[in-house]
């Protein structure tokens, strides 16, 4: 049913102006909400806190980082490993963090997240990194920031998903 501006009693509402701020972003709204929920798990300082590699701790995704690595130095070996990726994305994954020794200190951490980490464990909460990536990766970024528990993460014969 179309309405008529002329209707008795029907007020248009008026355009809204700009605002001078932006609005935030869907990820800013996500990281503010999930800053709240944690401030309000209150005392639970046993409960351990999984953290995510790819996009949370570091700002990259480790597969993307360890391919451009390896096509800068080795690209032929990356064709062979293209022919693994038919097998599996984990084989693929696998012969990535075999191939290339990707240094933690040259990963982007994000700064704000491994603070909040640091303090949380310095509360004594048991902090663990949970990560699609490959293990030996995993491991290599938990020894180099040296804050967790214990590391969760893909191996050669599993491919860890988000389902």
């Amino acid at each position: 049913m179309i309405f008529s501006d002329s209707r008795p009693g029907l007020e248009l509402p008026q355009m809204a102006r700009p605002c001078a701020t932006p609005a935030p972003s869907l990820k800013m709204l996500r990281a503010a909400a999930l800053k709240r929920r944690l401030e309000k798990s209150g005392d639970d300082g046993m409960m351990p806190l999984c953290v995510d590699l790819d996009g949370t701790l570091i700002r990259a995704d480790t597969t993307y980082e360890l391919t451009l690595a390896i096509l800068r130095s080795r690209p032929w070996i990356f064709l062979r490993l293209l022919v693994t990726a038919i097998f599996g994305w984990t084989r693929f994954k696998a012969g990535l963090a075999r191939a290339v020794r990707l240094d933690p200190a040259t990963l982007s951490v994000r700064k704000d997240v491994l603070s909040y980490l640091r303090e949380q464990r310095s509360r004594g909460r048991p902090i663990i990194l949970v990560s699609t990536a490959n293990f030996r990766l995993a491991r290599a970024v938990a020894r180099h920031l040296g804050i967790f528990a214990d590391v969760i993460a893909t191996d050669d014969d599993r491919n860890l998903t988000y389902r």
